[in-house]
C-alpha cells in the first residue's frame, strides 16, 4: 500500500535520486583522486576519504531503503534488513561525525604546532578503525531491539524498535545516539575551532611573520580549516530537523489528529530527506574551498571522459 499521494512520490523519488547519484559519483571522485594522487594523500585528506566512504555506504544502502520504507506503509524488504539497515545508519552516523571531530584535533596540531608532525598517516589509520569500531559497539541496540511487527490484525506488517522500557528506549536515544551521534562530537569541534579561529585572529592583528612562503602555507592551512567548519555546519544544519522530530517523539507530548498524519507523511520524510542530503554535499565543499581539490577532480573528469569517448 503506497503511503501517499502520487504526486508526493514523484517528489519523493527525484530528491532522493538526485541525492544517491550525487553522493555515489562525488565521493567516489574524492577518494579516487586522495587514493592515486601522491600530493593528496595528507592526514587531514585520509579521514575526509573515511567520511567519503561513509557517505557512499549511506547512498547504497540507507537511501534507497528510506525512500521506499517512506512510500509504502509496511516494510516490504527482507525481515534481516529490519535489524541491519537501522544499526548500520547509526553507525555511519557516528562514524561521520567522529571522524569531523578527528579532523578538528588535527587541524588544531597543524595550526598550534606547525613545525611539529603529531599524527602520522599510520596513527590517522588506527584512528579511521578507532572512529568505525566504537560505533559498531555502542549501536547494537539498535540490530538487538529492531525486529518485525505485525499491526491491524496481521494485516500491515512493521520494521518497529521495541526496547523492554520506555525509560531504557529513551536513556539510549538521549544517551547514546544523540549525545555521543550529535551534541557531545559537535561541542568538541566547536572548542577545538574556537581555539583555532583564536589563534588565527591573534596572528593577523599581530601580523604573520617569516617569509613569503611561510604566510602562503599559514594561509593555506586557514583556507582549510574555513572548509572543514563548513562541513561541520552542514553535518549539524541539515541532521538538526531529524534530531528534533526524535526529540519531540521521545520527550514531547503525544500528536493526535490530522497534524499527526501530516507529521508522518511529510515533515518526518523531509527531515529524514535533509540529512541524506548531508551525503552529497561534503564534494562541492571541498571543490569550492580547496583548488587542489578543484584541479585534481577536473583532472580526473577529464580523463574518464577521454576514455568514455
Amino acid at each position: 500500500f503506497l503511503a501517499t499521494s502520487p504526486q508526493m512520490i514523484v517528489v519523493f523519488t527525484l530528491g532522493y535520486l538526485i541525492i544517491f547519484v550525487l553522493a555515489l559519483v562525488n565521493n567516489s571522485l574524492v577518494v579516487t583522486v586522495i587514493y592515486r594522487t601522491q600530493q593528496m594523500r595528507t592526514v587531514t585528506n585520509m579521514f575526509l576519504a573515511n567520511l567519503a566512504v561513509a557517505d557512499i555506504l549511506v547512498s547504497l544502502v540507507v537511501l534507497p531503503i528510506t525512500l521506499l520504507n517512506n512510500l509504502f506503509t509496511e516494510w516490504i524488504f527482507p525481515a534481516f534488513l529490519c535489524k541491519a539497515v537501522p544499526y548500520l545508519q547509526a553507525v555511519v552516523v557516528s562514524a561521520s561525525v567522529n571522524t569531523l571531530a578527528a579532523v578538528a584535533v588535527e587541524r588544531y596540531f597543524a595550526i598550534f604546532y606547525p613545525h611539529k608532525t603529531v599524527i602520522f598517516p599510520r596513527t590517522a589509520l588506527f584512528i579511521i578503525a578507532f572512529i568505525w569500531l566504537v560505533p559498531m559497539g555502542i549501536q547494537i541496540p539498535w540490530a538487538f531491539f529492531s525486529h518485525l511487527q505485525d499491526f491491524y490484525r496481521g494485516t500491515v506488517t512493521l520494521c518497529v524498535q521495541s526496547f523492554p522500557s520506555q525509560t531504557l528506549e529513551k536513556g539510549f536515544f538521549f544517551g547514546v545516539v544523540f549525545l555521543t551521534c550529535y551534541c557531545i562530537p559537535l561541542l568538541f569541534i566547536s572548542v577545538f575551532y574556537s581555539m583555532i579561529g583564536l589563534r588565527v585572529w591573534r596572528r593577523n592583528v599581530a601580523g604573520i611573520r617569516g617569509s613569503r612562503a611561510e604566510r602562503n602555507i599559514q594561509r593555506s592551512k586557514i583556507r582549510i580549516v574555513r572548509m572543514l567548519v563548513t562541513v561541520a555546519m552542514v553535518f549539524a544544519l541539515l541532521w538538526l530537523p531529524l534530531y528534533s522530530l526524535r526529540m519531540r517523539h521521545y520527550f514531547g507530548r503525544e500528536i493526535k489528529g490530522q497534524y499527526r498524519v501530516y507529521l508522518i507523511r511529510v515533515i518526518s520524510p523531509l527531515a529524514q530527506w535533509f540529512s541524506s542530503a548531508n551525503s552529497c554535499v561534503n564534494p562541492f565543499i571541498y571543490c569550492y574551498f580547496s583548488e587542489q581539490f578543484r584541479k585534481y577532480i577536473f583532472e580526473l573528469l577529464t580523463e574518464l571522459r577521454s576514455k568514455c569517448c
